[in-house]
């Protein structure tokens, strides 16, 4: 992956293409702008062809508030013809597209009222909804459950390493933990920590043939 600066005016959607940043950095408003953007200029992109995955629900309704929010706030501006300051997508739109306001305010307009149709939520409920259209059943298991039983193995496997350590658990309510991992699953800015003495990898070691082949492969 190259670093470069996220040009949300001109630069194309393309398969494979990551935009990689820490938090707060402009992630959610960049994928809002860039879908305001193709909605507002592709005619015959509909917003029901649309999907935006992300991991959490709170980060799936955060980006369904932020996309219904950032094309009402554009076609507002481009009806009165004058866009705000430090609005990137809206500036570009008045100012490359002069003579077709009208037809993006329509493109726009027509997004808004068919907004639900989107598919704007977890990878979960988007693998779900894949499923149930091919036909396959999953048995009435929910993303809570499903969750639930992960979050389950997890902290059985945590208690169950920390005894064969030789670490008192009869203080270790495996509810409580459970409730503090499932806490931690719904913060969209909590961030993944691997233990340096958990860590299968010795890096003193040279990497294997294999292992570098994969490596130059994918230029990692």
């Amino acid at each position: 992956m190259s670093n470069i600066e996220l040009d949300l005016a001109n630069q194309p959607i393309l398969n494979g293409m990551v935009a990689e940043a820490s938090a707060g950095t402009g992630k959610t408003y960049s994928v809002a702008a860039l879908l305001v953007r193709e909605l507002a200029t592709d005619e015959n992109l509909r917003i029901g062809e649309v999907m935006v995955t992300t991991f959490t629900r709170t980060a799936a309704a955060e980006l369904r508030d932020r996309i219904r929010g950032a094309a009402i706030s554009t076609c507002d501006q481009l009806r009165s013809r004058k866009a705000n300051i430090e609005d990137v997508m809206a500036s570009h739109l008045l100012a490359t597209f002069p003579n077709d306001v009208d037809a993006m305010i329509r493109r726009l307009q027509r997004a808004l009222v068919e907004f639900d149709s989107a598919t704007i939520s977890t990878i979960h409920s988007v693998c779900t909804k894949v499923l149930h259209l091919a036909g396959v059943s999953l048995g009435g298991v929910g993303e809570e459950d499903i969750t639930g039983r992960v979050v389950a193995e997890v902290v059985n496997d945590a208690i169950v390493s920390r005894a064969v350590a030789g670490v008192d658990i009869s203080r270790i309510s495996p509810d409580r933990m459970a409730e503090v991992v499932a806490k931690l699953l719904a913060d969209p800015f909590t961030e993944p920590w691997l233990d340096p003495s958990q860590n299968p990898f010795d890096e003193t070691q040279p990497l294997s043939a294999e292992d570098q082949h994969f490596l130059d492969e994918y230029q990692i």
